[in-house]
């Protein structure tokens, strides 16, 4: 098998990405109960972390279907606002349909690029972005961004996947995938999962953007479904990184990829059926008053 050592284009995989959230949107609304039983308590403690509360204004960034917007709103009250932004018009409608459903009418939503914020200067007291930072290609100038949107003393906070070590629902495709492509790329040159794996990496972003009181911890997210087969599903439809690094495979080298990680899954299956290890960091940046 030829081995594929292209530079990233990261047009070419925002494109792709975009086009991988769409194809699975539906899907992704499926999954969220999983998604809200693996990330609920990290999520509280993000909104913990940023002081979300009754009447602030708070900036979603690449909120998906909105699990944690709703979070917030519920916070914030009547007297505050939620603003849900994503690149992805279908998911941002699951979001509006279910803060309607919720009973929510403090959640509005914009289809924006995080890359591209274009909303008023010193406008929000929060912003936040679950999993997001991910898959911004610049994620400097994003910060900066944000930055530029929190009123003074305001704080953003980033929750996102820790080390390849910790996350193994996470590193396992990865390598399972990198060894099948025959994928040779730097990893300065890949904006992916592991993007701030290396420790230190996402407080120096945020100083470096101008924030002050960084901080960051982890918290362990153990990912919970019936078997190995479901979580490997899960991972297909919820996370477009493989299918981009799988764009040179055909469908029948694609489904067998996805057969053997659903097998290396196995050794996380259990009599209270598959617990995945995972572990999201969680940073806070201040913007000074």
């Amino acid at each position: 098998m030829q081995v594929i050592d292209r530079p990233f284009d990261p047009v070419q995989y925002k494109e792709a990405t975009r086009k991988q959230w769409e194809a699975s949107a539906e899907a992704w609304l499926l999954w969220a109960p999983t998604v809200r039983a693996w990330l609920g308590r990290a999520t509280n403690t993000m909104l913990d972390l940023a002081g979300v509360g009754p009447g602030m204004r708070v900036l979603d960034l690449a909120a998906g279907a909105g699990g944690q917007a709703l979070d917030a709103a519920r916070r914030v009250g009547d007297s505050g606002e939620v603003v849900a932004t994503d690149t992805i018009a279908s998911l941002l409608e699951f979001a509006s349909v279910s803060a309607r459903d919720a009973g929510l009418t403090n959640v509005s939503t914009r289809v924006m690029d995080a890359e591209e914020i274009d909303l008023e200067p010193a406008s929000f007291d929060v912003v936040i972005c679950r999993l997001g930072l991910t898959y911004f290609t610049r994620p400097e100038d994003t910060l900066r961004q944000v930055h530029t949107v929190l009123k003074p003393g305001g704080k953003c906070v980033f929750m996102l996947p820790s080390t390849p070590k910790a996350n193994e629902i996470l590193s396992i495709p990865m390598a399972v995938v990198r060894e099948n492509c025959r994928i040779q790329r730097a990893k300065a040159e890949f904006a992916g999962l592991f993007s701030f794996a290396i420790p230190g990496s996402l407080q120096h972003a945020l100083m470096q953007s101008g924030f002050q009181g960084v901080r960051a911890g982890t918290i362990r997210t153990p990912l919970r479904t019936l078997s190995a087969a479901a979580c490997a599903r899960f991972i297909r439809d919820s996370f477009p990184d493989f299918e981009f690094m799988m764009l040179n495979l055909d469908p029948i080298c694609r489904t067998g990829t996805w057969n053997e990680i659903a097998h290396a899954f196995q050794a996380f299956d259990g009599p209270d059926g598959f617990v995945g290890p995972c572990e999201m960091q969680i940073g806070l940046g201040v913007r000074p008053a």
